[in-house]
């Protein structure tokens, strides 16, 4: 098959373009395999974080009830050795209960009624 140099350019260019396209149409099945890996990967994530929420929130529930139990039934009896001289001298420390809870998520995504 003779070919003049036209046709022979024209040819190349075919073949060029055709060979980005399939370049393209691997690139974009790539980014969407990694688009399915990254919001697995995120959902996971969420998961782990609001466990770690929950745990704080178990954990600040069980201090603040380990501190009241403190205060209405340890420190009374406490006060009646010092009360009575029967102590070091030393003060017992201040202990405070937190009030502070751990933040919830509220995006869209990672809410019960997203689902």
């Amino acid at each position: 098959m003779l070919a003049t140099p036209a046709t022979l350019i024209a040819l190349i260019r075919a073949v060029a373009y055709g060979w980005r396209q399939g370049q393209i149409a691997q690139n974009a099945q790539e980014i969407s395999d990694l688009g399915k890996q990254l919001y697995e990967r995120m959902k996971t994530l969420a998961e782990h974080i609001s466990a770690v929420g929950s745990g704080l929130e178990k954990a600040n529930t069980a201090y603040n009830s380990a501190v009241g139990s403190m205060e209405a039934r340890v420190l009374p009896a406490a006060r009646r050795f010092k009360d009575l001289g029967a102590t070091c001298g030393a003060e017992l420390p201040l202990i405070r209960p937190i009030e502070n809870t751990p933040r919830t998520l509220t995006a869209p995504e990672t809410t019960e009624d997203s689902k």
